[in-house]
């Protein structure tokens, strides 16, 4: 009986482990930036973005007409393939296998376009700029979500690896007015959620591999997050203001009954699915340009103490996970005409961490240190190119993140939960080729 007991133990431990997801914190976006020109700029955008990553940075920027233009029209339609890998090199200073700083390398590809409504319908005149965007991230090994189940115990960077990467699907319009003296977008962040349900019959009582009879279900649908966005010009002088709503995936409940051959026993097991959550975030922005500098600065509010687990976690778990802060990053960007065709880019970012002194002494090990963050780049634009139409611009940058390393005392420590400090580097690489139309 005692065997017995423990075998079906072992059963819903394995159920569970392998059906519930716990906490994702970030994506590509947040932790390192959605375009190779962004990156570049320190992802000081908000103000001036009027590419096709205005979905990201800022979707008013959809409404901004940009500065390319060939035989004297302004080009406003786009379409753009980027792509990023990052290499970062952590250490976790503790005496066991800790697996938190290991294989956090990995690649995305970032597809985006934007499409002068123009021509597809003629509108009024007061609207001076007025354009769809679209922009999908995919993992460079193909792969959609990377789920893992890390218990809040475990020690685990919150914004790298699997936790940032992460396919994203943005989409939404801009529309400017009055030769862009001001302007506006929405859009949306599209995530999915939904629930499941799993019968699995004749479950063996044993530790050897089983193929059970079983049926399932499960329902999935969109949950867009809002994007939202303004930006006003005042000649020389921008400024912006960005809304991202928080996101996350939830598939919640994922009910599962195994059925046991062991006096047929039923394990009625309550479980979820929980990926990914990106907090509520709101960046304001400002910039100024003469005719061969673009100096920008990005405030971004992000609201970390409304962080949501999954309803498993917060079940099991509920007792020890810390409350989170809301935090403040500084970005600043300039961006250097060389030359006709080519730009300079740089840029700085200071990004504190969200995770407070007070909730690393338990037995929680999220992993997350203050950062400075420095970039550089290059933007060269091809006016004719492989007989294209319109102007090629080609891009390249370089991002090199540094944690401060950070000591963690505990108030109990034991050998399973010990003292520790953390810290470490992130190189980034990116790539960028676009073609205006």
């Amino acid at each position: 009986m005692v065997l017995r007991k423990a075998l079906i133990t072992y059963l819903a431990g394995f159920y569970f482990i392998f059906l519930s997801s716990n906490i994702f914190a970030s994506s590509y976006g947040d932790t390192y930036g959605f375009s190779t020109n962004g990156i570049s700029m320190g992802n000081a955008m908000v103000s001036h973005v009027d590419d096709w990553s205005s979905v990201y940075y800022n979707i008013a920027g959809l409404g901004r007409t940009p500065e390319i233009s060939q035989n004297g029209e302004k080009l406003k339609s786009e379409i753009a393939v980027n792509f990023l890998y990052t290499s970062p090199r952590f250490d976790i200073d503790i005496d066991r296998s800790v697996n938190g700083d290991e294989d956090l390398d990995f690649g995305i590809v970032m597809l985006g376009a934007a499409l002068d409504i123009n021509n597809i319908y003629e509108l009024p005149g007061f609207i001076s700029t007025a354009r769809i965007g679209f922009s999908l991230g995919l993992n460079s090994d193909m792969s959609v979500v990377n789920l893992n189940d890390l218990e809040p115990q475990t020690h685990n960077f919150m914004r790298y690896g699997d936790e940032a990467r992460r396919s994203m699907i943005l989409v939404g319009a801009g529309f400017g007015f009055m030769d862009n003296s001001f302007g506006f977008g929405l859009g949306a962040n599209i995530s999915f959620g939904g629930d499941g349900d799993v019968l699995l019959r004749d479950v063996n009582v044993s530790t050897e591999e089983q193929v059970p009879e079983g049926q399932s279900k499960m329902t999935l649908k969109s949950k867009p997050s809002l994007l939202a966005g303004i930006y006003i010009d005042y000649g020389i002088y921008d400024l912006g203001l960005c809304y991202r709503q928080k996101s996350k995936l939830e598939i919640s409940p994922f009910n599962t009954v195994a059925v046991t051959n062991a006096g047929n026993i039923n394990l009625n097991l309550v479980l979820s699915i929980f990926d990914y959550y990106q907090p509520d975030m709101f960046v304001f922005g400002s910039s100024v340009q003469s005719d061969d500098l673009l100096i920008s600065f990005d405030l971004e509010y992000q609201m970390w103490s409304d962080f949501e687990v999954s309803s498993a976690q917060e079940y099991n778990f509920q007792s020890i996970i810390p409350e989170l802060r809301d935090i403040l990053v500084v970005k600043l960007g300039a961006d250097l005409v060389f030359s006709e065709n080519t730009n300079f880019l740089c840029g700085y970012i200071y990004q504190p961490s969200f995770i407070p002194d007070s909730a690393t002494n338990g037995v929680v090990n999220f992993l997350d240190n203050n950062k400075h963050i420095g970039s550089l780049g290059i933007k060269y634009q091809i006016k004719q190119f492989l007989g294209f139409k319109g102007p090629v611009e080609l891009s390249a940058g370089y991002q090199f993140q540094y944690l401060e390393k950070r000591d963690v005392v505990k108030s109990s420590p034991t050998t399973e939960n010990p003292n520790y400090s953390y810290g470490g580097i992130c190189h980034s690489f990116t790539f960028g080729f676009s073609l205006k139309l």
